[in-house]
């Protein structure tokens, strides 16, 4: 009874951690296995079976000491990435398959000469004659032909986000050279993911047309990009917008700049910066203040997502900013005295 008090006294105090694991520094109370299936499964039912393997172990744990869960997991344990069969079979018409071949073969630059073409899936299902003669042999050559089609267009795509990286760990990457790069991927998305992605730890992507492609590395890039030149609105009014309360300027119809923003489609994104900032503070007390600003702002776009800010970088009729709020300031100390 002294041992399980004292072991009961200690169950909150105990931690796991990676160091613990590495060096095998922890005792084993039970362990329990997954069975396989002898193919593949959906990802879904990986995930059900482990959280209930867990279940069952934390069920089966007496009340005595501060337990974890832990997965021994092989030295490569393989997800894959798959298109189903249809079970209609070939759904893909001739002038629809001809359409998405001439799409992929505009997009997907060099891909054949670095030895990455795609083969047999594409050559049976492009056959007019003497193809597959059952919905099921239509159907899989359907299936390994969109997978074959989407791996090319998969490896170009990181091809520019890694180009991306390399330019910005060169020089810096601004807001229109990403966008140059960005046009010429096969899938935008895709490319900018892998962007972001290069600033995590090391994953290896595996294609059956052959190759591979690397994700991650722990490169030194910035998530936001910057445009190159700043924008030097005149006259801008200050006010909240959204359900964050964020700050956005309107500018005049008559500025060439506010015009040339516009054209951008970031007329409307919300202000963006560091709360010491001085040139936010300006807009705080011009907003308060109700008065006008002349402020240069660069426009910033976050690479995974897409969302514009503009930052604000210098106001120029600061003077006349700090003057309106002092006065508001002495109007409010005379009401409450």
């Amino acid at each position: 009874m002294k041992t399980q008090k004292r072991l009961r006294s200690n169950r909150k105090k105990r931690y796991l951690d990676q160091k613990c694991l590495t060096e095998g520094r922890y005792g084993v109370i039970m362990s329990t296995g997954v069975e396989g299936s002898g193919h593949p499964i959906m990802f879904e039912t990986a995930i059900q079976k482990l959280r209930k393997a867990k279940g069952d172990l934390e069920s089966s744990n007496p009340n005595l000491v501060h337990g974890e869960v832990v997965i021994d997991l092989p030295l490569n344990l393989p997800l894959i990435l798959i298109v189903p069969a249809t079970p209609q079979g070939d759904l893909i018409s001739t002038a629809e398959k001809g359409a998405s071949e001439h799409r992929t073969a505009d997009n997907v630059r060099h891909m054949d000469d670095s030895g990455t073409g795609v083969g047999g899936p594409e050559d049976r299902l492009g056959k007019a004659t003497g193809g597959p003669s059952t919905i099921e042999d239509t159907a899989l050559a359907e299936a390994e032909h969109l997978a074959a089609m989407a791996a090319k267009i998969s490896m170009a795509a990181i091809d520019v986000g890694d180009n991306m990286v390399s330019r910005a760990e060169k020089h810096g990457l601004s807001l229109e050279e990403a966008t140059e790069e960005l046009s010429r991927s096969p899938d935008a998305t895709v490319s900018r993911k892998s962007y972001v992605r290069s600033t995590g730890p090391t994953q290896t992507i595996d294609y059956p047309i052959g190759g591979e492609r690397v994700l991650g590395g722990g490169h030194k890039v910035s998530g936001d990009l910057i445009s190159g030149e700043n924008f030097k609105l005149r006259g801008c009014e200050v006010a909240i917008r959204g359900n964050d309360g964020s700050f956005h300027l309107m500018g005049r119809d008559d500025d060439p700049e506010w015009t040339r923003l516009k054209e951008t489609g970031a007329a409307w994104a919300a202000v963006d910066g560091e709360e010491d900032n001085v040139a936010m503070g300006l807009l705080w007390f011009a907003f308060a203040s109700a008065l006008k600003v002349d402020v240069d702002v660069f426009l910033s776009e976050k690479a995974g997502t897409k969302r514009r800010r503009l930052v604000p970088v210098n106001v120029h009729n600061r003077l006349a900013i700090i003057a309106g709020a002092r006065d508001k300031l002495l109007l409010l100390e005379e009401a409450l005295s």
